[in-house]
């Protein structure tokens, strides 16, 4: 990816602190499945009264660092077991996107970047490996907003193709955008959720 102005090394470190971000969220939805898990096979009747301050601790503390973390509800479609989502690029262009995690960026067509005013140059495109294995060139850019539903970041690199990744969609909605987030899927009530770390 092509950043001018020193700003590479700032994309960096901020990635690395949202990865950290991620992380610690993933790290606290695997401790809350296994301390129900646990407290599901320990004895609720003990004589031992410090079993049941225990789970009681631990669990309002789990409650405590939950509230750092806002879940939000993001409307899809799917699609051949896909998912479509709507996305506001920019603040200014709405389009249909992949959510696809195996993708580094969010990617745009050639159509679509057009419609955000991005001038197009072959002096500027590098090459890039898609996922089969194949090789082609694609220019890099730097987009002002993504937005899908209430989840948004600011400042997510892209890159720009010739031709729409996927018919009938604008584009791939890639890590660059989805590492902000934890990414869940409730298939009961057919609901796709983002938890974003949102300290108070």
């Amino acid at each position: 990816m092509i950043v001018k102005n020193g700003l590479q090394n700032d994309t960096a470190e901020a990635t690395t602190h949202r990865e950290s971000i991620a992380n610690y969220l993933q790290q606290l939805s695997n401790f809350k499945i296994q301390l129900a898990l646990e407290e599901k096979k320990t004895p609720h009747q003990s004589e031992d009264d410090r079993i049941a301050y225990f789970f009681n601790t631990i669990n309002q503390h789990v409650r405590d660092f939950s509230t750092e973390f806002h879940d939000i509800e993001v409307p899809h479609d799917q699609r051949q077991g896909h998912m479509i989502v709507k996305v506001r690029l920019n603040d200014q262009i709405d389009g249909k996107f992949l959510l696809d995690t195996g993708a580094t960026f969010v990617t745009l067509s050639a159509t679509i970047a057009n419609r955000l005013n991005f001038k197009l140059s072959s002096r500027n495109q590098i090459p890039v490996t898609l996922a089969n294995g194949s090789k082609v060139n694609a220019q890099p850019v730097m987009l002002k907003s993504v937005q899908v539903g209430d989840a948004r970041v600011n400042g997510v690199a892209a890159m720009i193709f010739h031709e729409a990744p996927n018919e009938g969609v604008d584009g791939l909605l890639g890590m660059s955008f989805l590492r902000e987030f934890m990414i869940s899927m409730d298939p009961v009530n057919k609901k796709l959720v983002f938890q974003k770390f949102d300290p108070k």
